[in-house]
């Protein structure tokens, strides 16, 4: 359709009339006609721009009477020039009446006028406040003072109570309210009276409330939006209708969210259904924190979801847990939830699982910054003197602590330490804390000094109260009365006690031991008479004197714990390991640092086990002073002591190597350890038993390059050094007989005597005799490798090797089996005359030894002229002769025993 703007052309001149038909046709370019193009409407606001500065000029000149003063006030006789001129609206908002409500330019300046005053006077509106709402709702300016903008505002005033600033409150944010029928209106809100009509009526100032703090619950249709939006809370959420009402006043934007799209995809899928919360969880939570809802799903509730469940390793029921406790986590960024996080884990240095314990318990940590955790935890560091690790404990044990204010902690503490300072407790702030990290979190007032007074009124130690403080009232006075009737029965015993302290410290006279109970008052008190005997028992078996040291009685743990410690290693190094003072004292410092326990039996054995591992005192001084380490590791660490250090120490000493020595052969525990991993290195039996095989090894020739032939085997044949040493010997003296190399022992350590005899053999015939592959499976043919080699050995004795060799390969019949024992024997025969200094040569060997006895008679005999003895040794003769057998006529016939003979002269 078409707008015709009629304006008056009384006052107008022919000018003005002019501008006003552009005028006209723009607005039906603008308005009457729908789709138009972008083009057209930007070159129509173009249009306006410029008619606009023209009517600026022509009013200045023909428009108002002239007989009027400057100073006389009276309204423009044009609608655009009111809206712009004395309302103030700005070129964009003309834009947008001109664009959206055209036919206000249609309305006399006096109707416009009388419409604004209504609202100022009805709601004490400033000409800035009515250029809010007409820039809001332009389309106010369009509605009858009479019949639409005045009854509506009695509308609101009437049903709701509102004042003029109340009133101004919620048409200034949503001025659209005065466009909706009388009866719309009374619809909507007679839905909010029905809401929060309770057993007392209605409950009008919260309907007020509510509509005062989110006047755009107003905006939305009963049946298509409040209504669906209360009816799945009350129906499928089963929110009851006083929670429903507690709900919208904590948070009336529910009222406009969409149930499909919104609130049922975060209540009942992520809710519910995600998080494993059941519907009573989830109304728990909107009660307490409704506005999560406001949240986005996807770029709020869901993000911070995964980095709990996949960063930190939550659960998803742990983490709906932790939502249900802080239902207000979600109120945090992402960001700031990292950041902090990241600040507990690698700052802090907080574990994973610390981490994990804080979050769950105070997830309202994540809400401080990193400065006030800061403060707050170095204040309970430097107030405590506490580690790293001890303030770790304490906040993860207790998180909530550093969620109140540092005033609140102070106060607690210092009312603590006074009572356990005026009460002469032995135990210190410090340890009734880290004994009960919980004792910051219960009221000062209300738990912690009531509790306090009572255990001082009934003479309990005032340290209880890291025991009693959980306890609820009907438990602590039961708990109260056994603890006061045990301190009474304790009394009836002191007597007794201070007999028997008066024993263990010696002291005969009453009057002193009560000099000594005036300056030491903590061993009187009942409930220290037990740490007190157990004190007096350690400091006997330290070789401490009581009574010269009764104000150790009094130390703190960690100092008596020193005192103790450094006496008994200081008993033990002087009286079993027979270490000197100077020695003892200068061994005590690094040990003791390391905080070393000499009253452990595993201590003192760590000790010896070094001490059997060298030469003397001085040098287990010197290692333990170089390694004070060794004590204080785990056993893991002291057999890797063992078995490189002190190993190395032993292969120095017992071998005898000097250091240049082992550079060169390269002889290190690292390698041997390396060469065998899996040996018990840490038991000394076992690291001598290799130290006695390396050496037997090593020690079969005293060259260097055999020293470096040994090693070198060593490390090719690291099984070597297992093989028991008994065996080991006599695989060296089987081939010391055949004068094998050294590095064939590789080969005939592992096998069995009768092999190994069998390898030697055939090294000593192809090395030494240099018997060729066919030979030797030639003459073996005949009889076994070992009859062989030691036919050979025989021969040698007389024979060049050289003659042995042609005679055997000449004779075979010589290795023929059953003619060792003949060849021997005769073998021995001349060896013997020939050590007397009867040498005879027969000049064919083979035959000398093959012939039978009777050709070796006839060959032996003729040359005998006469028995003369010439060797004064006439047993090792007669063993010799007695080896033969008696058909060999060698012997005088005169003489009837041949064992008494004589030897013969030759000739």
């Amino acid at each position: 359709m078409t707008y015709y703007l009629y304006i008056s052309t009384r006052k107008m001149s022919r000018s003005i009339r002019g501008h006003f038909m552009i005028l006209g046709e723009i607005f039906a370019l603008a308005f009457g006609f729908v789709g138009l193009p972008p083009m057209m409407l930007q070159r129509s606001r173009y249009a306006v721009d410029f008619l606009t500065h023209q009517l600026r000029s022509s009013a200045a000149t023909d428009i108002g009477p002239t007989n009027k003063t400057s100073t006389d006030f009276s309204l423009p006789d044009i609608a655009y020039f009111y809206l712009q001129n004395t309302l103030g609206l700005s070129e964009e908002v003309m834009w947008r009446v001109c664009f959206h409500s055209g036919s206000i330019l249609g309305m006399t300046p006096r109707n416009l006028d009388n419409k604004v005053s209504l609202l100022k006077r009805m709601m004490n509106l400033s000409d800035d406040d009515v250029r809010v709402m007409v820039t809001k709702q332009p389309a106010i300016l369009q509605y009858s003072a009479q019949r639409n903008l005045a009854p509506t505002i009695l509308l609101l005033v009437r049903s709701l109570g509102l004042s003029k600033e109340e009133l101004r409150t919620l048409l200034l944010d949503s001025p659209s309210i005065l466009g909706y029928s009388l009866s719309n209106l009374k619809r909507k809100i007679s839905f909010f009276f029905n809401l929060y009509d309770g057993p007392d009526g209605v409950d009008s100032d919260s309907v007020r409330k509510l509509l005062l703090s989110t006047p755009k619950v107003m905006l939305a249709g009963v049946d298509t939006g409040l209504r669906p939006r209360v009816d799945f809370l009350h129906r499928e959420m089963q929110f009851s209708q006083d929670e429903l009402q507690r709900l919208f006043l904590k948070n009336p934007l529910i009222l406009l969210y969409s149930v499909e799209e919104n609130i049922k995809n975060k209540i009942v899928f992520f809710f519910i259904l995600q998080l494993n919360l059941e519907p009573v969880d989830v109304r728990k939570i909107l009660l307490k924190f409704p506005q999560v809802v406001d949240y986005s799903l996807e770029s709020h509730l869901r993000p911070l979801f995964e980095f709990f469940t996949l960063d930190i390793k939550f659960s998803a029921a742990e983490f709906g847990v932790i939502v249900l406790k802080f239902p207000k986590l979600f109120s945090y960024s992402l960001f700031k939830a990292k950041h902090v996080t990241g600040y507990l884990r690698y700052e802090l240095g907080l574990n994973a699982r610390q981490t994990k314990r804080v979050l769950f318990q105070a997830p309202q940590v994540l809400g401080l910054s990193e400065l006030k955790l800061k403060q707050k935890l170095e204040f309970l560091r430097s107030r405590l003197n506490l580690g790293p690790e001890e303030l770790n404990a304490i906040f993860s044990k207790m998180p909530t602590v550093v969620c109140v204010g540092l005033s609140n902690i102070s106060c607690k503490l210092d009312y603590m330490e006074m009572i356990l300072k005026q009460e002469g407790s032995l135990s210190s702030l410090r340890d009734v804390v880290l004994k009960q990290p919980t004792l910051l979190g219960y009221s000062h007032h209300s738990r912690i000094v009531p509790r306090m007074q009572m255990l001082v009124k009934n003479m309990v130690d005032p340290a209880k109260i890291s025991v009693c403080i959980s306890m609820s009232e009907s438990n602590f006075v039961k708990w109260l009365d056994r603890s006061t009737a045990r301190l009474l029965a304790k009394d009836v015993d002191r007597a007794a006690w201070v007999k028997e302290l008066a024993d263990n410290l010696q002291i005969i006279d009453s009057e002193e031991m009560e000099d000594v109970l005036a300056n030491h008052p903590s061993l009187a008190i009942p409930s220290q008479q037990k740490r007190s005997k157990q004190r007096l028992l350690k400091m006997r078996r330290a070789r401490l004197f009581p009574r010269d040291n009764l104000e150790a009685l009094g130390y703190e743990d960690e100092k008596f714990h020193d005192l103790i410690s450094s006496s008994l290693l200081r008993s033990f190094l002087n009286e079993e390991m027979k270490m000197n003072s100077t020695a003892t004292e200068e061994v005590l410092v690094p040990v003791l640092k390391l905080g070393v326990n000499p009253g452990k039996k595993s201590c003192r054995n760590r000790i010896k086990s070094i001490r059997d591992g060298v030469n003397s005192t001085d040098e287990l001084v010197c290692i333990l002073l170089q390694y004070p380490e060794a004590l204080s590791g785990d056993k893991i660490e002291f057999n890797r002591f063992l078995a490189t250090v002190l190993f190395q120490y032993e292969l120095e000493s017992k071998l005898g190597m000097s250091q240049e020595e082992e550079e060169r052969l390269n002889i290190t525990s690292v390698e041997l350890q390396h060469l065998l991993p899996r040996e018990p290195w840490s038991r000394r039996a076992f690291r001598l038993k290799i130290l006695a095989t390396i050496d037997c090894i090593l020690s079969q020739t005293n060259s260097d390059k055999a020293a470096a032939t040994g090693w070198r085997l060593i490390r090719e044949q690291p099984r070597l050094l297992l093989v028991p040493l008994s065996k080991l010997k006599t695989r060296f003296d089987l081939m010391r007989e055949t004068e094998c190399d050294v590095s064939v022992i590789s080969d005939i350590a592992f096998m069995p005597m009768a092999d190994a005899k069998q390898f030697c053999a055939m090294h000593y015939l192809r090395h030494k005799l240099r018997f060729t592959p066919r030979v030797l499976q030639k003459v073996s043919a005949t009889s076994s490798l070992d009859v062989i080699m030691s036919i050979a050995r025989c021969l040698e004795s007389i024979l060049p090797r050289d003659t042995v060799r042609s005679m055997l390969l000449e004779s075979p019949s010589l290795l023929t089996k059953g003619t060792t024992r003949k060849i021997c024997q005769r073998v021995r025969l001349l060896c013997h005359l020939d050590s007397v200094g009867l040498p005879y040569k027969p000049d064919n060997f083979s035959d000398f030894l093959l012939q039978p006895n009777q050709a070796f008679v006839k060959e032996l005999v003729p040359n005998a002229e006469t028995w003369i003895a010439i060797n004064s040794d006439k047993e090792a003769s007669k063993v010799i002769l007695d080896d033969f057998p008696r058909s060999v006529p060698y012997v005088s016939f005169q003489e009837a025993n041949r064992a008494l003979s004589r030897v013969v002269q030759w000739n």
